[in-house]
């Protein structure tokens, strides 16, 4: 996600905030109908919040692993959500199926998770 945001400012957006908004939002009416730059701080919060994830896994397994369960929910909510925008919504071909494939996976693994987790 870090290379993806990187490589899209330098090569496509030229280092503009305000290019990649105007991106954004032409690309979401072109797929939605609405015109919504909006999209792209929805990527910085995935980046945040992907990245503050493995961190807190990386500096306190214990921690992580003992966290509550609407914690994780709303965490691997929030990723699947955009993940799924991002690959099924947005894009077509191979890419489309590779991300329902994956959204799938990513929905029944949460919910093996979540059965066979005792937490509270």
């Amino acid at each position: 996600m870090i290379l993806h945001i990187c490589a899209a400012f330098a090569y496509v957006h030229s280092w503009s905030h305000e290019a990649a908004v105007e991106a954004t939002a032409a690309e979401t009416l072109a797929v939605t109908g609405s015109s919504f730059g909006g999209g792209v701080w929805f990527n910085y919060v995935f980046l945040v919040l992907w990245v503050a994830d493995a961190i807190w896994w990386w500096l306190d397994e214990r921690g992580y692993l003992a966290r509550s369960r609407w914690i994780d929910a709303a965490v691997y909510g929030f990723l699947i959500f955009i993940a799924f925008q991002a690959t099924v919504v947005f894009e077509s071909g191979l890419v489309r199926w590779g991300g329902v494939v994956a959204s799938v996976l990513l929905i029944f693994a949460g919910f093996v998770r979540t059965v066979r987790n005792v937490r509270p």
